[in-house]
């Protein structure tokens, strides 16, 4: 019997640039600490840290609003095929695995070409990196995506990536748990995890399980991500029902959330616990993902065709980023003023985040899904038989 044609799988546009305007700010917030250190208190930039500006320069809360979208789309995408573990697994190594290896080993050549000592006068966030060519543990370490924090000193942004892997891989297991849990159980399993990460951290400095902590901690996020999949017909619908006034007011409040750390009372210590500023730009999280599904002014807005780019070339984009800035800054050095090299960044890193894209993930996104449907064959062909 000649087996029925699978659907492609879907893309949801608005969630694409959302990815992209997080990993944006990644970008800009890292021109600011590695480039333009030395304007951290001049009155504009203090301006846009201590009011809800601060999202378009903030890593801290993008990171964040990473795991919980990853969790949302990797659940969707698990749901389409529920059993088919082995193929999904093939798909999300070859997604994620071969550009962060080309950006690890660009990384180690330009430690160890460029680096001529310190550039004077650049902030200590810039200098901090590429100080020694890598040592013999540091490519095992980057190669098998066990990189400690401490030592992560080639390409700033793989710790979330070796993180993301690692709750990928988890997925099927965690949605075998969870999907016939009430909604209150999941959520106490999230906030359980980290939670109860932080408390262990406090108490033994990450001991003895340094490597696995942060993905403990952050995997609460991503369950998050994940019930909003279980629920996202039912949220959607009721969602898009709501007033445009409503949902105005949902998209602010959902801003408010995302940037509360930088706003309310910044220097109020009792107001921010670290939980607290956490679990809000969760919450901020979960409901601009929620609404640029229900909202057609939104969902219009972000399938505009730079977006849509932006959402393309996001990956590359946030892998790559620090790899230009180093690069450029340790050739040129002090040839260039700050500015000069962060408006070299801005022009260089678009293209590079394309040709990364274009070469790199997609050729290998394609044989994720070759493989993926090749494995995935034989048990469609034995369920139309039985």
């Amino acid at each position: 019997m000649q087996q029925p044609e699978r659907p492609a799988a879907p893309r949801i546009g608005e969630l694409d640039a959302l990815r992209g305007l997080a990993a944006l700010s990644v970008f800009l917030g890292h021109i600011l600490q590695t480039i333009l250190g030395g304007y951290e208190h001049t009155w504009l930039v203090r301006l846009i840290r201590t009011t809800p500006l601060a999202a378009a320069v903030t890593g801290t809360e993008a990171v964040r609003f990473f795991f919980v979208l990853s969790g949302f789309v990797l659940a969707l995408s698990y749901l389409r095929r529920p059993g088919q573990v082995a193929p999904f697994l093939v798909r999300r190594v070859l997604r994620i695995y071969p550009a962060y290896l080309a950006a690890v080993v660009v990384g180690f050549l330009g430690a160890s070409a460029l680096y001529h000592g310190a550039v004077p006068g650049r902030p200590a966030a810039f200098n901090l990196f590429w100080q020694a060519p890598p040592s013999a543990t540091d490519v095992l370490e980057h190669v098998g995506m066990s990189v400690p924090q401490e030592r992560n000193l080639y390409v700033p942004t793989i710790w979330s990536l070796v993180v993301e892997m690692r709750m990928s891989l988890a997925l099927p297991l965690i949605m075998a748990v969870i999907t016939a849990w009430p909604a209150w159980r999941i959520l106490v399993l999230a906030v359980a995890l980290s939670l109860g990460e932080d408390t262990w951290n406090q108490l033994h400095g990450g001991q003895p399980f340094d490597l696995a902590c942060p993905t403990v901690y952050y995997t609460g996020m991503f369950i998050v991500g994940i019930l909003l999949a279980l629920r996202r017909d039912q949220l959607v619908a009721s969602w898009s029902r709501l007033s445009r006034r409503v949902k105005i007011e949902l998209l602010a409040a959902a801003w408010l959330a995302y940037t509360y750390p930088h706003w309310y009372f910044p220097h109020v210590g009792w107001l921010h616990p670290w939980w607290v500023n956490e679990w809000m730009l969760v919450i901020g999280s979960a409901i601009i993902i929620i609404l640029a599904q229900s909202s057609p002014r939104l969902g219009a807005f972000l399938r505009r065709r730079p977006l849509v780019f932006l959402g393309q070339v996001s990956y590359s984009l946030y892998l790559w980023h620090v790899v230009v800035i180093l690069a450029v800054g340790h050739s040129l050095r002090n040839r260039i003023s700050d500015w000069q090299l962060a408006g070299l960044a801005v022009l260089l890193v678009p293209p590079v985040s394309w040709l990364s894209y274009r070469y790199i993930e997609v050729p290998f996104m394609r044989l994720g899904r070759t493989i993926a449907e090749r494995m995935a064959a034989p048990r469609m062909g034995t369920n139309q038989a039985g």
